[in-house]
């Protein structure tokens, strides 16, 4: 099963045979078939990154005043949004999600992917752009928590080394210029 220290494209709902609905999971170089729905497979990478759901849709909520068809913040490289993939075999589980991040464009009801891929979905081109600007805008802000907190320790970091590293003045010494 792919973690997300590997790259994720795209989740998608797929019949599997005796068992259900499970996910085909897309990555830059290979597809792996998981035995859960797209949307637990997603709970699950939130659980492993330290994440509670209703917390994240919280700040969501917030900061995007929206409270349907919210984005998935798994980390920097993975923000994921919903859209009705329209090959489902169930009518009930046809909901697929994207990483904001593999998206080139939308164009009428595809989505097509800088891997050069397309996905047909059911959704209409303002859904679909409306929740890829969603996702996006929450992909640079997680983007834009990530830097200050990396610039913010980076700058503590130079603090405490120039502060146990840096030259000691004992005496100052003026001297008259000819």
């Amino acid at each position: 099963m792919p973690t997300t220290d590997i790259q994720i494209i795209a989740i998608l709902p797929e019949e599997i045979k005796s068992f259900g609905i499970g996910s085909r999971v897309y990555t830059p170089t290979t597809t792996h078939l998981i035995e859960e729905t797209p949307t637990l497979f997603l709970n699950k990478m939130y659980k492993k990154r330290g994440k509670n759901k209703k917390e994240m849709d919280q700040i969501i909520k917030y900061t995007l005043q929206i409270s349907k068809n919210m984005p998935y913040i798994i980390d920097t490289s993975h923000v994921f949004f919903g859209f009705k993939y329209r090959n489902a075999v169930y009518d009930r589980e046809r909901r697929g999600f994207a990483n904001v991040s593999f998206v080139e464009k939308i164009e009428n009801s595809e989505i097509i992917l800088t891997t050069g891929e397309s996905i047909a979905t059911l959704n209409t081109f303002d859904t679909l752009n409306t929740n890829k600007n969603n996702a996006k805008t929450m992909l640079y802000r997680q983007q834009l928590i990530a830097s200050y907190d990396w610039a913010e320790t980076l700058d503590q970091i130079r603090n405490t080394v120039m502060r146990e590293t840096g030259p000691r003045l004992t005496e100052v010494r003026q001297s008259l210029l000819d």
